[in-house]
């Protein structure tokens, strides 16, 4: 899933130092709330299939 190595690249600059980590928190907020919506709605397909 592609929010989940944008996660995994803000970790990285963060840790790097390269940009300071109150300007990525936000980004990895928003990262975490797409990463849980994607993985509810596919969840849900999968059960809906299922039936």
């Amino acid at each position: 899933m592609k929010a989940d190595e944008t996660a995994y690249w803000l970790e990285l600059i963060a840790e790097s130092g390269m940009i300071a980590t109150s300007r990525i928190d936000p980004l990895m907020r928003e990262t975490n709330e797409l990463t849980a919506i994607l993985v509810t709605c596919v969840r849900k397909v999968k059960q809906r299939r299922r039936t």
